[in-house]
């Protein structure tokens, strides 16, 4: 029945890449992950990149300063849509 159906909501998320070396990819991504951060792919090439989804970009570049120490960039990789 479609009256019993519940409704879907629809929440935008930032996506956002992070270029870091593999010998800390480990370490950052697991740091990310443990503070709630939304991973959604990690890539290896060079280096690693991680793809990493938000509502909050300016709140997600603090946190990649702390854990990187300052050396992460993060640079804007679109958005997604995602259901709530």
């Amino acid at each position: 029945m479609v009256d019993a159906a519940p409704l879907v909501g629809r929440e935008r998320l930032e996506l956002l890449t992070l270029e870091i070396g593999h010998d800390t990819a480990g370490r950052v991504e697991a740091e990310l992950r443990g503070r709630g951060v939304a991973v959604v792919d990690t890539a290896y090439g060079a280096a690693a990149t991680l793809t990493l989804a938000t509502r909050d970009p300016a709140r997600l570049a603090d946190t990649v300063a702390e854990i990187t120490a300052g050396a992460g960039e993060l640079v804007p990789a679109g958005a997604r849509w995602v259901d709530v």
